[in-house]
């Protein structure tokens, strides 16, 4: 896979939806705010490959999500590398998320919400240490698709992932972006 391709589609997906975002932020485009994640990751000198998941529901929950602030109530307290599978458990009543904040159930995000059973073919972009599997970008679509899993109702579709490998040496780096994503990604 070229990482070209994997940076012009993932503009593709992205830039209009964010753009509220981003330029809130003080970013004069969509690839002036992705550049931390590009530069602080070595994004460009990865080796790419690409895998169609004809079964994406038995895959999606294992893999982990990133330490993104939004993500954070949707997490549970003590899971420094939560995955799509911990997010789609349904919140207990009086749960502390990850960000000390009462657990909100995944279901409740709008976006989320919307997704689920209603998923169709799409790609995601996955950083690969080992066995670790962190989500970089698709956490909308791979939460739907764990709560799919979880509930029982599952969605027809393909899902490509772009992954990009990570030495063994570098699995401290993914986990670290799992607990904290400002930690690893610079502004």
């Amino acid at each position: 896979m070229d990482w070209q391709k994997v940076l012009s589609d993932w503009q593709r997906e992205e830039e209009e939806a964010w753009r509220p975002l981003y330029t809130e932020c003080g970013f004069g485009s969509w690839l002036e705010w992705r550049k931390s994640y590009i530069d602080d990751l070595q994004l460009e000198r990865r080796v790419w490959t690409e895998t169609v998941i004809e079964n994406p529901h038995d895959v999606v929950p294992a893999y982990a999500i990133g330490g993104y602030k939004g993500w954070k109530p949707y997490r549970p307290a003590g899971k420094d590398v939560a995955t799509f599978a911990d997010v789609a458990a349904p919140a207990a009543p009086g749960e502390v998320a990850f960000d000390g904040t009462p657990r909100l159930d995944v279901r409740t995000n709008r976006k989320v919400a919307s997704l689920v059973g209603a998923l169709h073919d799409f790609h995601i972009i996955v950083l690969r240490c080992g066995d670790l599997n962190v989500v970089l970008e698709g956490t909308h679509r791979c939460a739907a698709t764990a709560v799919e899993a979880a509930d029982g109702n599952r969605s027809r579709f393909r899902l490509t992932v772009r992954t990009a490998a990570f030495d063994s040496s570098e699995r401290a780096l993914l986990e670290e972006f799992c607990r904290e994503r400002a930690a690893v990604i610079k502004k």
